[in-house]
């Protein structure tokens, strides 16, 4: 794409490629769009480009994703110049998408709009950098393109940067009201925070606590005893059988106790005993 700003016949070519790059963090991660930048010798050379960015989910800019950025400081240069245009993503955010790709190619939209620099220098009236022959001290220009990521390559992505595994559970917490579903919700909140706070012992603890909002469920001897064959159980059973043994493996000791087989609990498995809970919790909120 070209732009132009105002009269004076400044333009630079800017193009971005489908992604290449997927950066995970905590909670996050940062997507790379490749970004060239040509001012073909018609801006001054360190003229600050101040490059701000949009990016949509398909074509008709419905599903906003986020602003995207540079990742330096641009300025103009003579000849091509390189970098990435980056943008964050939520784990929630990247499990929407896979949901709405649903095994096709990755459609996304970019909107970028660049602005020219001005430096005044000694004096207000001294034309320097963007500025031009019209007075305009901050010409900016917009525009659009649509990029494709092919399903594979998209697929690869995730696959590298071992964000694929993620799974955003969310759960339905009725407002104002007291039922073990909003009682429980409170519990995985807290346990996600101790998670990000490396209190791993304490995050299962809690964790621990969302499942015993959900009482008055038969114990897995009854539930045997009515119903040998698994097959004949019904779907409160089943629920009640998952409650017993989530609340079991999250009752392990993390230290040495007499006749006690010890755990040690990491960021990884504390998670999984959260989001686990909080998938039961979704289960069991259905049959409120």
């Amino acid at each position: 794409m070209i732009l132009r700003f105002g009269e004076d016949g400044h333009q630079l070519r800017v193009e971005i490629g489908a992604p290449t790059s997927l950066f995970q963090g905590i909670g996050v991660t940062r997507m790379g769009f490749p970004l060239s930048l040509d001012s073909r010798g018609t801006i001054p050379v360190g003229t600050p480009l101040y490059l701000t960015g949009q990016v949509w989910l398909g074509s008709n800019q419905a599903d906003w994703l986020g602003f995207a950025w540079p990742d330096r400081a641009l300025i103009a240069k003579h000849g091509e110049d390189g970098g990435a245009l980056t943008l964050t993503l939520t784990n929630d955010q990247l499990a929407a998408l896979e949901r709405r790709r649903a095994g096709l190619d990755l459609n996304l939209m970019v909107q970028i709009e660049v602005v020219l620099g001005y430096d005044p220098g000694p004096s207000d009236t001294q034309q320097t950098a963007g500025m031009g022959s019209n007075g305009q001290r901050w010409p900016a220009a917009m525009s659009q393109m649509p990029l494709t990521l092919q399903d594979g390559q998209w697929e690869r992505l995730l696959a590298q940067a071992a964000v694929g595994t993620s799974l955003a559970v969310v759960v339905p917490l009725p407002i104002g009201r007291d039922t073990p579903s909003t009682r429980a919700g409170d519990q995985l909140r807290e346990a996600l925070r101790k998670v990000n706070a490396g209190e791993y012992e304490d995050a299962v603890v809690t964790a621990r606590k969302a499942l015993q909002a959900f009482e008055g469920f038969p114990s897995e001897k009854s539930i045997v005893a009515a119903a040998p064959d698994p097959r004949t159980r019904s779907y409160q059973d089943r629920n009640a059988m998952l409650r017993h043994a989530l609340h079991s493996i999250a009752s392990l000791a993390a230290h040495d106790e007499p006749g006690a087989q010890p755990v040690r609990w990491t960021r990884e498995n504390a998670l999984s005993i959260v989001a686990a809970v909080a998938a039961f919790v979704a289960c069991a909120a259905t049959g409120q």
